[in-house]
């Protein structure tokens, strides 16, 4: 813009622009520079002032020059934002879609594997079906016994005798009967997509696409919760048997009172 106002520009801009350097050198001496009062903006203001090119403030020349540009550049700032919600939006939906249909085969499988009666094939004479073994019924009272027994000895061992053996004993039974109720309610939790560990991606589909080694081996959402639920049993049973050999200790703190 500047040097097309120069006859022969580029030899008397040249001039112009060494002229202007050697006036304000003092603002280019590094030590004294201070880029909130003078930048490349100040510069260019500075120098179209010392060619007597105009008296631009940087309001009047924003609003001339650069006004227009910057409208247009943030308007398709806009547009790739939007486009770009758009399609995070679009890959939100497919993602919840394939969460949802993935629970779907989870519950029917477990509903399967879990829930359906099975036939007694060799001890059933008129072909009726009798329902698998279930210990779920027997762990429910085999926890409620612990807790009652565990709260009864809690509430004789608070009115014996102070020691550091009962206190050990009490805070001990406190804490298996608090393992007990976090159990029960983890039982009692509903399966969910947040809960359930679905996967990302469909290994069959992955497979087709990238070739069968080129996919790492996977378990299926169901084979996971059995794990978890298989993990959980074992805690169970052992917090089971932790409340039988603090029942024991306190039978026997018991008794030696007794004597």
């Amino acid at each position: 813009m500047v040097i097309c106002r120069f006859e022969n520009g580029d030899e008397k801009f040249d001039r112009s622009l060494s002229s202007f350097i050697s006036c304000f050198s003092d603002r280019f001496v590094g030590q004294l520079y201070d880029d909130t009062r003078w930048n490349c903006f100040d510069f260019v203001i500075e120098f179209m002032r010392f060619t007597n090119f105009r008296n631009f403030t940087k309001v009047a020349f924003v609003s001339e020059f650069m006004q227009k540009a910057l409208n247009n550049a943030v308007s398709e700032m806009a547009e790739i934002l939007e486009d770009g919600s758009t399609a995070d939006s679009d890959r939100n939906m497919d993602q919840q879609s394939f969460a949802v249909s993935q629970f779907e085969i989870f519950t029917h499988e477990y509903r399967e594997r879990k829930e359906v009666p099975q036939c007694d094939h060799n001890g059933s004479q008129n072909g009726s079906c009798c329902s698998s073994p279930s210990s779920s019924g027997d762990c429910k009272k085999r926890i409620v016994n612990a807790t009652r027994k565990l709260q009864r000895a809690v509430l004789a061992l608070q009115r014996m005798p102070d020691s550091d053996v009962i206190k050990d004993m009490l805070n001990k039974m406190r804490e298996i009967s608090n393992d007990l109720n976090e159990h029960t309610k983890q039982e009692k939790a509903e399966f969910s997509t947040k809960t359930v560990p679905l996967p990302d991606f469909d290994p069959t589909d992955m497979k087709l696409l990238l070739g069968e080694s080129e996919v790492p081996p996977s378990r299926t959402p169901f084979e996971e919760v059995e794990e978890s639920e298989q993990l959980r049993k074992d805690r169970l049973e052992s917090l089971l048997f932790e409340a039988e050999v603090m029942l024991q200790e306190y039978d026997h703190i018991k008794n030696g009172l007794n004597v």
